[in-house]
């Protein structure tokens, strides 16, 4: 029983959702040396915005090597960086500028990097009209246009004390333009009305516990929250002002339900692969860092099914991680891996020795593309 995966639903909605973003947006595949260092990413998706920037089709640019098109975003420096949201989760934020010929003046992105399943998710919004030459107006109003033109939601409250001297409450005191436009108010609305009386439930999500703690210590501190009477997520990031606190917010509910998709659709996946009686595995391409054009030079196996193990003589979770080559240790691993390789081009089904319990049982293997893995399946031949 064969399976082709290539087209999953969270596949599609991905697309959709990356083409109705005004920012330019990129998901990478990591292109890692056979020690597992990252060394390169390469291009499994673009939208509209970014293919405009290109200058050219879609079509041409996806797995392509990342910092051949967008080198102002693939500096060694920022290459750790990403490594790091690859194998953490955690996410990446950074504002940066380049120059575009014939401008004398350089371009700004402010960028957004996050984890999407083992890939990465990349954002950038061309922010350059909210940076001004400082030298040409006074501190102060480059503070307010900044303030202002942030693309991230700011507030500021001044803390609030009961008689004994606790803090019970925090008003606002200050709002920008993207703070005002997540909140669905007027500025005259809600400036002067505190914590409590806008968002009762801070005390549910903990918020407000974490507000007095950053005023208290002066440690920022980093969040996700989710506000499910609104059904929408936020990253939050709250710092210590001078009389209070402020939060610098972004919606990032369009990602995080694109990374339950996938990870619905992944356990999706885990219940075919056990629903399977055939030996079933899914291989990810490992690629030689040598040379202008990377090329496989082995597969490392990402899942594998139960019934997987009588052909590796090992159970799932003990082949998982393992280079094919390793978890065969067959004589025939060579013509194995040299069928793996052509499946990039096109589907192989061949027949094949292979171990069963270290007797030797012929398969019929089949090698199939699903997106950037592959899904290898064996079924032994009886005679």
């Amino acid at each position: 029983m064969v399976m082709n995966l290539t087209n999953l639903p969270s596949t599609e909605l991905l697309q959709n959702v990356m083409m109705a973003s005004p920012n330019g947006v990129l998901v990478l595949q990591a292109i890692r040396a056979a020690d597992g260092r990252l060394i390169d990413l390469y291009m499994t998706l673009i939208n509209a915005v970014a293919e405009q920037e290109l200058d050219c089709p879609a079509v041409e640019v996806l797995g392509q090597s990342f910092a051949q098109f967008f080198p102002h975003l693939a500096e060694k420096k920022l290459l750790e960086h990403y490594r790091q949201v690859l194998d953490t989760g955690h996410s990446f934020q950074f504002e940066t500028h380049f120059f575009r010929s014939p401008q004398s003046s350089p371009t700004w992105l402010d960028v957004s990097v996050v984890q999407l399943e083992k890939s990465l998710l990349l954002t950038y919004a061309d922010i350059t009209d909210s940076k001004i030459d400082i030298d040409s107006v006074p501190l102060t109003d480059v503070l307010q246009q900044s303030f202002d033109e942030s693309v991230s939601g700011i507030s500021v409250f001044e803390v609030i004390r009961d008689s004994n001297g606790q803090i019970s409450d925090f008003e606002l005191v200050m709002i920008n333009k993207a703070g005002l436009q997540m909140s669905g108010f007027l500025s005259k609305e809600i400036l002067g009305r505190t914590i409590w009386e806008m968002y009762p439930a801070t005390s549910i999500n903990g918020l407000f516990d974490q507000y007095v703690r950053v005023y208290e210590t002066g440690k920022p501190v980093s969040t996700q929250n989710y506000y499910p009477e609104y059904d929408i997520w936020r990253e939050v990031k709250i710092m210590r002002a001078e009389r209070g606190i402020m939060v610098s917010y972004n919606d990032i509910t369009v990602l995080k339900k694109a990374q339950e998709t996938v990870k619905q659709q992944e356990q999706l996946l885990e219940d075919l692969l056990e629903g399977i009686s055939v030996g079933m595995a899914v291989v990810q391409p490992v690629r030689s860092e040598k040379g202008a054009a990377p090329r496989i030079v082995n597969f490392r196996i990402m899942k594998a099914n139960a019934a997987s193990e009588t052909v590796f003589g090992q159970s799932p979770r003990q082949v998982v991680g393992q280079l094919i080559t390793d978890a065969v240790g067959h004589a025939n691993v060579s013509e194995l891996l040299n069928r793996c390789a052509a499946a990039v081009e096109q589907q192989q089904v061949f027949t094949m020795s292979l171990r069963s319990q270290l007797d030797p049982v012929m398969f019929r293997v089949t090698m199939t593309a699903s997106g950037d893995q592959f899904i290898l399946t064996f079924t032994s031949i009886f005679r």
